[in-house]
Order: C-alpha cells, then sequence, then structure tokens
C-alpha cells in the first residue's frame, strides 16, 4: 500500500501524469462541463460525485481533485486485491500482486483517477465475497452473502462498466460451481440477491444513470444493437435456467466428462498446452490490435522497439500465466490434498469467470461505438487470472519473484508514459 502510494505521487511530481490521452483528463473536462449547468452521461455516479465533494470542500479544481483523489484511491485498490485474495483462500497474496504488477493493464486503472480504479478491486472482492458465500452457506454466518450483495450494489453505484462485468463473471462463476456439484442448490439465488440490487440501483434512481441508459441506447447501440443485445442475453438467461433445472441429471454428466477431458488435457506434454495457450492469447490479443483505432498506436512514435519495451511486462504475465494453466490441469489430474491442489476448483471458477468477462469485451468491441473493450477487459480481469498464473512459481525458490521486478518498472513507465520517452500525439 505504501509503494503503491508512492509510485502514484512520483509518477505525477516527476513524470508528468497523467499525458493526454488518458481518461483522467477527460473526466476533468466532464466536471467542469457539469459545473458550467450543462447534464452529461456519467458512468461512475459515486466516483465522480466524491471528485466533485472533494473539489468543492478544499475548493480545488477538477484536475487536482481527481489528482488527490487518485494517489489515496491507489493504496486502497491495493489493500482490497489483497484482502479478495486473503478471503479467496491464497497463501499468499503478495506473490499474485507481484505478478499483477508486471502488466501496464494493472498499472493504467490503478494510476488513473476514474471510476473503473475503483471498479477493478470492486469486481475482484465481490467474486471472492460470491466464492465464499457459495461455500460456506451456513445460516447462522450471514456475512459473505451479505458481504457479497453489498459489494455488488456499491459496485453499480461506483460504475456501471465495473457492475456489468461483475454480473458477467459472477454467473460465470456460479455456473461453474454449479455443474462441478450439482447436488448443492442456492448458487443461483445468491447471485441474485447480489445483481438483482444492483440493477434496480442502474434503472429504479434515475439521477445515477437516467442520461447514461440514454445516451447507451441512442448513441452507442441504436434499435438494432439493442434488439441483438436482448436476444443475446435473454438465450443466455434461458441456458442458464435449463442448465440450473437439469443439473441433477445434466450436472453428473457434465461434471464427468469435464473430469475425462482435464485428465486427456493433463497427460498431453506441458510444452503443447503452453503453447497452445500463447497461440491462443496472442490470436485473441491479434484481434483487439487490428480493431483499435489507429490514434492507439501514436504514443509508440511508429517505433517496433518502444512498442514491445512497453509490452515486455504483458508478454512476460502472458507466459507466466501459459505455465500456471499446465500446472492447474496437472493438478486436476493428481491429488487434492495439497494447498494448490484445495484451490483447484477456485481457480477453474476463476478461469470461467476471465473467460466470460472476454467473450464479453469482445462482443462489446464489435457492438459498442468504441472498440477498445477488450483492453478494459483485461484491465479488469487480469487480477482474477493473477492466481492461477502464480502456480507457475509454486514451490520455486523465494527469491524467484525479485524476476517480476524489471518487469513491473517496464510496465509502470508504459502506463505512466512520460514525454520524454512516448508521444501524446
Amino acid at each position: 500500500m505504501v509503494l503503491a502510494l508512492v509510485l502514484a505521487a512520483l509518477a505525477r511530481a516527476m513524470l508528468g501524469y497523467p499525458p493526454c490521452q488518458v481518461d483522467e483528463r477527460n473526466w476533468a473536462a466532464i466536471a467542469r462541463i457539469v459545473q458550467s449547468g450543462q447534464e452529461w452521461p456519467i458512468s461512475g455516479p459515486l466516483h465522480f460525485k466524491t471528485s466533485q465533494l472533494l473539489a468543492a470542500a478544499w475548493s480545488l479544481e477538477p484536475e487536482t481533485a481527481l489528482a488527490l483523489l487518485g494517489m489515496a484511491s491507489a493504496p486502497a485498490v491495493v489493500f482490497g486485491l489483497w484482502l479478495a485474495y486473503r478471503w479467496m483462500g491464497l497463501p499468499n497474496p503478495w506473490q499474485a500482486l507481484a505478478l499483477l504488477a508486471t502488466s501496464s493493464y494493472f498499472w493504467a486503472p490503478l494510476l488513473d483517477s476514474r471510476p473503473q480504479q475503483w471498479g477493478q478491486a470492486l469486481l475482484v472482492m465481490g467474486l471472492a465475497l460470491l466464492w465464499r458465500a457459495l461455500h460456506e452457506p451456513r445460516p447462522s454466518d450471514p456475512r459473505w452473502r451479505l458481504g457479497w450483495a453489498a459489494v455488488a450494489a456499491l459496485t453499480a453505484a461506483v460504475h456501471i462498466l465495473s457492475f456489468a462485468f461483475l454480473l458477467f463473471a459472477a454467473a460465470a462463476m456460479v455456473l461453474t460451481r454449479s455443474m462441478r456439484s450439482p447436488a448443492v442448490s442456492g448458487g443461483w439465488a445468491l447471485l441474485l440477491s447480489g445483481v438483482v440490487p444492483g440493477l434496480l440501483l442502474i434503472l429504479l434512481v434515475p439521477p445515477l444513470y437516467g442520461l447514461m441508459i440514454r445516451d447507451l441506447l441512442d448513441n452507442h447501440l441504436g434499435p438494432r444493437k439493442v434488439a441483438i443485445l436482448a436476444v443475446g442475453l435473454a438465450a443466455l438467461g434461458a441456458l442458464a435456467y435449463a442448465l440450473h433445472r437439469a443439473r441433477q441429471q445434466v450436472g453428473p454428466k457434465v461434471q464427468r466428462w469435464a473430469q475425462a477431458a482435464l485428465s486427456r488435457l493433463a497427460a498431453i506434454r506441458p510444452r503443447v498446452i503452453f503453447s497452445t495457450g500463447l497461440v491462443a492469447a496472442a490470436a485473441l490479443l491479434t484481434t483487439q490490435a487490428l480493431i483499435l483505432p489507429p490514434e492507439a498506436w501514436i504514443p509508440y512514435r511508429g517505433s517496433v522497439a518502444l512498442f514491445f519495451g512497453a509490452q515486455a511486462g504483458n508478454l512476460f504475465l502472458l507466459l507466466v500465466l501459459a505455465l500456471g494453466v499446465s500446472r492447474l490441469l496437472a493438478i486436476s489430474s493428481g491429488t487434492n490434498d495439497t494447498p494448490a491442489g484445495r484451490l483447484q476448483p477456485l481457480l477453474f471458477a476463476l478461469c470461467g469467470s476471465f473467460a466470460a468477462l472476454c467473450a464479453a469485451g469482445l462482443a462489446a468491441s464489435f457492438l459498442m461505438l468504441h472498440t477498445n473493450w477488450l483492453l478494459r477487459t483485461l484491465n479488469f480481469g487480469l487480477p482474477l487470472i493473477v492466481p492461477v498464473a502464480s502456480l507457475a512459481f509454486r514451490a520455486a525458490p523465494h527469491r524467484t519473484w525479485l524476476v517480476c521486478l524489471p518487469f513491473a518498472a517496464l510496465s509502470y513507465i508504459a502506463a505512466v508514459r512520460p514525454s520524454a520517452v512516448f508521444s501524446c500525439g
């Protein structure tokens, strides 16, 4: 937490953060528009209102209020992630944080004072609470259920996109658990206990998202895409309901099929699994690169070396993640009477949640007005998947984690984008 605060302050005091392309500058401009009496669709009302109250209380300019809020939020976000990993039962939460720091997709929302800064921590905390509630359903200990419902509602008030991603990831987690343990009921009701209050906040409290919903319908989606989205969501809901109704009959078969498939995958050479994972991830990222607008490449000054230098930490994490997935598959075919084995159901659920986020982000890139949704998926999804990546360092010497430091430094610089290195366009 102290390191996050120091690095956030260093970025602003000495490295010229924020650069011109980050969303924080857009939020400052929106704050001035709202101050002038004009209306504007706000995607993160609670975060935006907090910055407004801070500016009014201390007579600050919007840029200064956002900067102070962003610096104060950085250690709080790190603490929230650490707490979520503790709730998940990770033996060494700091290892997941160390791996997370090697990616610029983590540093960018951590440093940028915007609703997503809070949202990335709330999403992981919400899923951690949901996981604990799913596996500790004792009526005498309702804290995990109440915590899940409270965090889900808070996320809905903080940021509409964070809540949407939380909905997708939580549904994937419940579905994964329902198929693995078909005899256990109550998962979907638990999911709805958090989703319904959040949806009611969004739909029935006009000051929160009234203008935002209208903007989404009129400018981002349009009637045709709204119809496609409605049909798609209805189909997903019908599929989930059908699986829920048939879980007693279908669940054991699916579980046996999944165990057999995992056993066969685990029997494959680790190099094959590792290579396949890299190819799949490269295909996903290449698709994102192809649909991004040309201005996304401006900061790299047309330099291939600068681009790959800025992406070195992300590539390192990708390699570690592919190795972690191969280790997870190996654990699935062995004994579960180990710390990693006991975490195996959680890690598979996190993989399912991450896959759901990627699918939602890729679909949004084609449906919505902008095409950067998969990048935002990585912002939200990487904190979910690093526990799987940390399996790559299982039983490794303690100092092995020092290899993360240079990649974390490169990703920090890539997120800060000092003008001496990167172009502002």
